[in-house]
């Protein structure tokens, strides 16, 4: 998790957003990074549950 966070603070810095924004972006990026990780554990365990399954 804390290399997320110093990913998502990175890309913060680099898009040079500052001020009020910056915690909203946070925010924002963490919870989309959030369901993108969530989503590809999801169809990871599908493709291996059915490749178990199948043989």
């Amino acid at each position: 998790m804390e290399s997320i966070k110093n990913y998502v603070e990175g890309f913060i810095r680099l898009t040079g957003i500052s001020g009020n924004a910056v915690p909203i972006v946070r925010h924002i990026s963490l919870v989309l990074i959030a369901i993108l990780l969530a989503w590809a554990a999801g169809a990871l365990c599908k493709k291996l549950i059915i490749l178990l399954y199948a043989t």
